[in-house]
């Protein structure tokens, strides 16, 4: 008798046939089984970041902005506050040093340098050649070098009678005021205070969830942001690209403390 008649003698065995059919589906394969897996571990949020602006002097009853669940943090060289036991007036421009690579001193104060790098028509800082290029003149050298020793921070090197400057010479280039923010105001700064230990104690603070509000006398209009106003690419670029805002270092202690933190902030 052929095996095949053998089998159809015997009988189909049901329990055969449907061990054949889970092998065919993949069950009893243990490779295939579905091991439970851990439940996923909540994302870390960190805190938020804003700029506000701050208590102007001779104006009663006006207090720095403020906003629900923000630790504020006077960047100013008027602030109490500190932040991992250091003085937030650490990050003044009035009071931080500049060096050049050699580690010589160019300044006592960044305000010095980046003040004494703009230049003022009326004070005969301004020459025009022939083929219109504007370049500057002596007086403006001297105004600069006159400017860089002195021994303290100074916020305007003229009386606001003479007005905003007419441009900046970066390089014995005229740049353009609002230019200038970009081309040496942003980044140089910027590279003073990134390396401050300070910096890093700041953004402990953020990733540990709280939010801040960076405080500055020149950061975004109380009347637009009665609260502050987040630090995002899009308001970045508003402020810095618009000659009727002031644009002072807190927003650039913000967006430095942005780029270590969240990643849709680039460097």
């Amino acid at each position: 008798m052929s095996s095949s008649a053998a089998e159809a003698a015997a009988g189909a065995n049901p329990n055969s046939s449907r061990k054949r059919a889970r092998e065919e589906d993949g069950e009893g394969d243990e490779q295939q089984l579905v091991r439970p897996q851990p439940p996923p571990q909540p994302r870390q949020r960190f805190g938020q970041i804003r700029v506000g602006q701050k208590r102007r002097r001779g104006v009663t009853g006006e207090r720095n902005v403020m906003a629900d669940g923000f630790l504020n943090i006077d960047v100013t060289s008027g602030s109490g506050n500190k932040v991992g036991g250091i003085k937030a007036t650490t990050f003044s421009p009035m009071l931080l040093p500049v060096h050049d690579a050699e580690g010589k001193l160019v300044t006592v104060a960044f305000e010095l340098d980046w003040g004494h790098s703009k230049a003022w028509a009326k004070a005969g800082h301004i020459q025009v050649l022939a083929d219109g290029t504007r370049v500057p003149t002596a007086a403006w050298y001297a105004f600069r070098a006159k400017g860089l020793a002195l021994k303290k921070g100074r916020r305007h090197p003229f009386p606001r009678s003479y007005g905003p400057p007419d441009c900046a010479f970066i390089d014995g280039k005229e740049v353009a005021y609002v230019p200038s923010r970009s081309l040496k105001y942003v980044p140089e700064y910027g590279a003073l205070i990134d390396k401050l230990p300070i910096m890093d104690e700041l953004e402990k603070v953020v990733r540990s969830g709280q939010s801040v509000m960076i405080i500055d006398g020149d950061g975004p209009s109380r009347h637009l942001y009665p609260h502050g106003m987040d630090l995002t690419l899009s308001n970045w670029d508003a402020m810095l690209n618009n000659a009727s805002y002031p644009f002072g270092h807190g927003y650039i202690v913000a967006r430095k403390l942005a780029e270590r933190c969240y990643p849709q902030i680039p460097r």
